[in-house]
């Protein structure tokens, strides 16, 4: 029943103009230096814009939101991703979703 690691999984989906846009779940192994296991998998997300009609990738954003909260909102014709890098650290980040082009990113903190 354990689920395949290995695999991307895409989690909270939007549909926004001629694309959907998504958060891509996937695993990396990790040398975390312990003396019991060679390596772990340590979860990490990026934001992916896919073709509406194919579902074929069309951009990976360079934006990893690890295991922390995540949203994705199309509001104004614009995607808005929100993610935190850190537990600390928040990021707002606006996308034409026409172009795929990354309009502002703005990070602050978030105590």
């Amino acid at each position: 029943m354990a689920e395949n690691r290995r695999t991307p999984k895409l989690v909270d989906e939007i549909s926004a103009g001629p694309c959907l846009f998504a958060w891509e779940e996937y695993w990396e192994e990790d040398d975390a230096g312990f003396c019991c296991v060679d390596y772990v998998l340590e979860k990490h997300t990026r934001l992916v814009a896919l073709d509406a009609n194919t579902r074929q990738q069309l951009f990976a954003y360079p934006f990893d939101g690890k295991e922390y909260p995540k949203n994705l909102e199309y509001k104004n014709q614009r995607v808005v991703a929100a993610f935190h890098q850190s537990w600390d650290r928040k990021t707002l980040v606006t996308i034409d979703p026409n172009t795929l082009q990354i309009l502002s990113e703005v990070t602050e903190e978030d105590t």
